[in-house]
């Protein structure tokens, strides 16, 4: 995006965020622009089949179903609660299930999934398994 273009929505950010006395909240802009990066990158995976995951660094891709089962696994391992392939993938399809039917569309950011897994292990009465999960995640 050229210079010009980039000065004009920094503009039209600020005057959304500017309120009555014409200053600015600087937590209220960072905030505009999250949404704004949201709502931009909802716009662009709409229509994509899958589900899309927002990395920490802003960087998107797919959901990964096998990298979160192994993630799960290695959590299952180190809190000693043995799990075997079928309750991995119930537990992956939880989470999966519960991204979507909270987001309503096919993104979603990394620090929700985590959130997701630790109220599925919450809620599965795998409280040695979410403790070291929450440690890994922390």
């Amino acid at each position: 995006m050229n210079k010009d273009k980039m000065n004009t929505l920094a503009d039209q950010i600020i005057e959304c965020v500017k309120n009555d006395k014409d200053d600015f909240d600087a937590y209220k802009i960072i905030a505009v622009l999250d949404d704004l990066k949201r709502l931009v990158l909802a716009k662009l995976y709409e229509g994509k089949e899958g589900l899309f995951v927002i990395k920490r660094r802003g960087g998107v891709e797919a959901f990964d179903e096998v990298k979160l089962a192994n993630n799960l696994a290695k959590a299952s391992d180190d809190a000693k609660t043995p799990l075997n392939e079928s309750d991995l993938s119930i537990l992956v399809k939880d989470v999966k299930k519960k991204a979507i039917e909270d987001h309503g569309d096919n993104l979603i950011e990394s620090k929700d999934i985590i959130i997701f897994v630790l109220e599925t292990l919450k809620n599965a009465g795998l409280k040695d398994m979410y403790e070291v999960y929450k440690r890994f995640n922390g």
